[in-house]
């Protein structure tokens, strides 16, 4: 499906990322002949299923690489009952066993192999947990919807360079970023001391500020440039009417965000780079899920 609506996306990618709230009703009610843009193998008329804790894996992907892989995958735990939200990343490179193959591998090759299906399997076995819905975002759109919100600020705490493209100097403290810069900053890791990890809580800010920008009356003024925007680089496996869904009942979530990380090490291993994560560690990101999605303390 395709999805015009962020609600709990990243966007990263991811983003690109959380939330046009209300947004999804100006869609629906003044664009809705746009609806062809949202396309799904639900029928948009059918009732929604929302309802509850909810668990969105999202996955920021790169259509320009060979060998298509998910440079971003998020989880994104939300409970209307608390109004809260848990957010963190795995790691793209965090060593799994993917279902259906022998032996060991980097969890973004999933996508690789079985695209958002696998990811997904892949995912609920690390997590031992059931993922409700998932989003799929390229990276061309998370650069457009942050170009449409007019850019993003955020607070830099390691200076580092733009060495392709448009050169740019990503310097410590407030940095007001385009949709270029803000890609690269998500994307960036080789420069980082702290690799994936200071890469994910960059993915992390991004999608807080876009957030921010989200709550803003302002944004409806940009609901059409954000719906063109969005319409060929979203995908989901929500329906039209679970979207709405949860713009009506899950709003509150969003006003109470806890970001987390999954410790682990770099590792390389027959010349291949990996992310290694103790049983422990998961087990604790296992227990974090769970007692978030119960409303318990997490």
């Amino acid at each position: 499906m395709r999805s015009v609506y962020l609600f709990f996306m990243i966007t990263f990618l991811l983003t690109c990322f959380l939330s046009l709230g209300g947004l999804f009703y100006y869609y629906y009610t003044i664009t809705a002949g746009q609806k062809e843009k949202i396309t799904s193998e639900t029928a948009p008329e059918e009732p929604t299923t929302v309802s509850g804790p909810q668990i969105i894996l999202i996955a920021g992907t790169d259509k320009e690489e060979t060998a298509s892989r998910a440079d971003v995958i998020m989880i994104i735990s939300v409970h209307s009952g608390n109004e809260s939200t848990l957010l963190f990343n795995i790691p793209r490179d965090t060593r799994v066993s993917i279902p259906g193959r022998e032996g060991t591998d980097k969890i973004n090759h999933a996508y690789s192999y079985g695209g958002m299906p696998l990811l997904k399997k892949t995912a609920e076995e690390f997590l031992d947990t059931s993922i409700d819905f998932t989003v799929e975002a390229d990276m061309e759109g998370f650069q457009e919807v942050v170009d449409a919100y007019g850019g993003v600020t955020v607070q830099n705490d390691l200076e580092f360079v733009k060495d392709e493209g448009e050169p740019f100097t990503y310097t410590r403290g407030d940095l007001h970023l385009n949709g270029d810069q803000a890609l690269y900053y998500v994307r960036m890791r080789k420069q980082d001391p702290r690799g994936d990890l200071g890469r994910n809580s960059r993915q992390q800010q991004v999608l807080e500020a876009l957030l921010e920008k989200a709550k803003s009356p302002a944004t409806l003024q940009k609901a059409e440039e954000l719906l063109y925007a969005l319409g060929d680089h979203i995908h989901t496996d929500m329906t039209f009417q679970d979207i709405r869904s949860f713009s009506y009942h899950y709003t509150p979530a969003l006003a109470q965000i806890q970001t987390t990380e999954i410790q682990g090490a770099s590792a390389e291993e027959n010349g291949i780079s990996y992310y290694l994560v103790p049983s422990e560690e998961q087990e604790k990101a296992q227990l974090r899920l769970e007692r978030h999605q119960a409303g318990e303390s997490y």
